[in-house]
């Protein structure tokens, strides 16, 4: 079982993607932790893919994902995420459960942005209050997600 981790950037923030047998597995936001590190040759390939996936219409590899231990129910809304709210939006926690068919759930939702083992990817960051307050952001704290929003809406994400 090999371990590695990868740096890459987002809205000049550090992004870890850990990286095991060949998957994603976790990835980090402004915060690095000490794992091995890739080889070259890896750190590009998964780097180009980062990139890839992150580009509007990026790729949907979901071979190249781990989710294990996320529940399928989590899992649907993160992908109805990913799909349905772009760079630049933001949605509601309960306007999210409304679209994965769910109206009344979204304290569901919020369990799922929290167990979110990709953020950025799934961009949980675009989940706000039913009043537009920017709530919490387990991935980072409420700067980082803020920060990822003012990013995105000035236009400076893909």
């Amino acid at each position: 079982m090999a371990t590695c981790c990868i740096t890459v950037r987002y809205a000049d923030l550090p992004v870890q993607l850990t990286v095991e047998n060949d998957r994603l597995v976790a990835i980090d936001v402004a915060e690095v932790r000490t794992v091995s590190a890739a080889s070259a040759g890896v750190a590009a390939r998964w780097s180009v893919w980062f990139e890839s996936a992150m580009a509007p219409n990026g790729a949907n590899d979901s071979d190249q994902l781990n989710w294990q231990g996320i529940p399928v129910v989590y899992q649907q809304i993160l992908w109805e995420l990913r799909k349905s709210v772009t760079v630049g939006a933001t949605v509601s926690y309960g306007e999210l459960a409304a679209r994965v068919g769910k109206p009344r759930a979204a304290r569901v939702v919020g369990r799922a942005m929290a167990l979110n083992p990709f953020p950025i990817l799934f961009p949980c960051h675009r989940v706000l209050l039913k009043s537009g307050a920017i709530g919490n952001y387990s991935a980072g704290g409420a700067t980082v997600k803020r920060r990822l929003l003012e990013f995105e809406k000035a236009g400076l994400a893909h």
